[in-house]
């Protein structure tokens, strides 16, 4: 597999005899970069004519969390939105239920 940055200086190159590959944690990619991996399986003919690539962006934690929340599918986002309604439902109950049973001030 090859790692390289897009318009950019940054080359990675690793091989393995298993079904998957790692880069390295002392191998930093470029941060807020867009990089694209290529694949090429031996033999080579498992692969199509225009050969195996994928394109991703590595950056910080919070744009990876909005780009997974903004590509969630929409069951996921159902699910959130059911568990907020739960929560806020139980949180409005147990605030009612403490008011109505608070002792009284006597004078």
């Amino acid at each position: 597999m090859i790692v390289r940055e897009i318009d950019g200086p940054f080359e990675w190159i690793g091989e393995t005899g298993d079904t998957h590959l790692r880069v390295l944690s002392k191998v930093p990619l470029p941060v807020s970069k867009r990089v694209r991996a290529y694949l090429e399986p031996i033999p080579a003919d498992l692969a199509p004519p225009a050969g195996i690539s994928t394109c991703f962006q590595r950056g910080t934690l919070t744009a990876f969390l909005a780009y997974r929340v903004t590509r969630a599918p929409h069951w996921i986002w159902l699910v959130g939105f059911l568990g907020i309604a739960m929560l806020a439902a139980a949180i409005v109950a147990g605030t009612t239920r403490k008011q109505l049973h608070a002792p009284r001030p006597t004078i």
